[in-house]
């Protein structure tokens, strides 16, 4: 990438179009696969009563999306 192409990247991302937003509530699991998002979060501060939990788990597809791994 170079810097010619970061006005119409930066352009696309602002588009509110383009942008989806949810709020998780307490027991939801959101599962991403960062291959084919582009995500962020918002500001978090954690309750008095229960914190945030976040956990990572790697996983792998087999090619042709058969299982996961």
């Amino acid at each position: 990438m170079t810097t010619d192409t970061t006005p119409a990247i930066d352009a696309a991302l602002a588009n509110p179009e383009a942008q989806s937003q949810l709020r998780l509530r307490s027991g939801d699991l959101l599962c991403v696969n960062n291959h084919r998002f582009l995500h962020a979060r918002g500001q978090f501060s954690d309750d008095t009563d229960e914190n945030r939990l976040l956990l990572r788990v790697w996983l792998a597809v087999d090619p042709d999306g058969s299982a996961v791994r």
